[in-house]
């Protein structure tokens, strides 16, 4: 009895300290290309129009294949053409009974006319749909991936916003990992939720604080420096946004004491994986004892 409470405190754990998310599994995004070089899109832009997606939906094969990891079940390819977005195909797989195997299916601008006739150019089907979205494009090995929708990192990434399919501006980032060492996905939770200094907080023995925090910065070498910080306390479930409270301060010192963090050089940055997104450690004596 007690090994199975153990088991399930510890999965309680594991589910509070996932970051927040709407899908659990990795995504495929699309293809575009830029000056005729292939990037991979970090996300599906006729996804974001509601009636072109069901449009698009109703028209391709119902029995094509579906993924955890392609929830569409198509892969749109885009061009930049004279500053614009344009869709020039689309690629579907359907299972073929007679062969046993996947073949292929593409439509091209042309035969997707109909369902995007008022976009519909001599380059494509102009994406004017596409307004105030900023998309990241990546090429090159992949350095950072998390079981989140496009949550990844490219060594080469372009960080594009559209307004009407038209590339309003654009910035240009070189990627890498730069240390191994200890990881939220990996367990270092576990070891600050261990660590903590239970005994400068008598609150803690009968009630449960959740840290939730974001914008993780690290040292080149992997040392822990600095985060935005809340509490959310289990029993009246308030929150407090109090930078200077004293578990915060002690939340920070504690994640000071883990070393190394594995390290990614993001968009100008150190930090560590989901560093710029909410992660939620609990805290509470009761929750560390054998």
């Amino acid at each position: 009895m007690k090994g199975s409470l153990v088991k399930g405190l510890m999965a309680i754990t594991f589910l509070l300290m996932l970051p927040l998310s709407a899908k659990a599994t990795a995504q495929e995004g699309d293809i575009i290309y830029i000056n005729g070089e292939k990037w991979f899109l970090l996300g599906k832009p006729l996804n974001y129009d509601d009636e072109l997606y069901a449009k698009l939906n109703e028209f391709l094969p119902k029995n094509r294949s579906w993924s955890t990891a392609n929830w569409s079940g198509y892969t749109g390819y885009w061009e930049i053409v004279y500053g614009r977005l344009y869709l020039k195909k689309v690629v579907v797989y359907v299972y073929d009974k007679l062969m046993d195997t996947y073949l292929d299916i593409t439509y091209d601008a042309y035969d997707l006319k109909e369902l995007f006739t008022p976009y519909y150019t001599a380059h494509g089907i102009n994406a004017e749909w596409y307004s105030n979205k900023a998309v990241t494009v990546g090429r090159g090995e992949c350095i950072r991936v998390n079981n989140d929708a496009y949550d990844r990192n490219y060594a080469e990434e372009l960080v594009m916003t559209f307004e009407k399919g038209e590339v309003m501006k654009e910035k240009y980032w070189r990627n890498k990992k730069v240390t191994d060492g200890c990881s939220l996905r990996d367990g270092a939770g576990m070891e600050v939720i261990k660590l903590f200094p239970y005994e400068q907080f008598p609150e803690l023995e009968t009630q449960r604080v959740i840290v939730h925090f974001r914008n993780v910065a690290v040292s080149a070498d992997g040392r822990f420096k600095d985060c935005d910080a809340d509490l959310f306390w289990s029993k009246d479930k308030s929150m407090e946004e109090n930078p200077n409270h004293p578990i915060i301060i002690a939340f920070k010192e504690t994640m000071r004491k883990v070393y190394p963090w594995e390290t990614f050089y993001i968009h100008g940055k150190n930090t560590i994986n989901y560093g710029d997104r909410r992660f939620s450690l609990p805290l509470g004596k009761r929750r560390v004892k054998n």
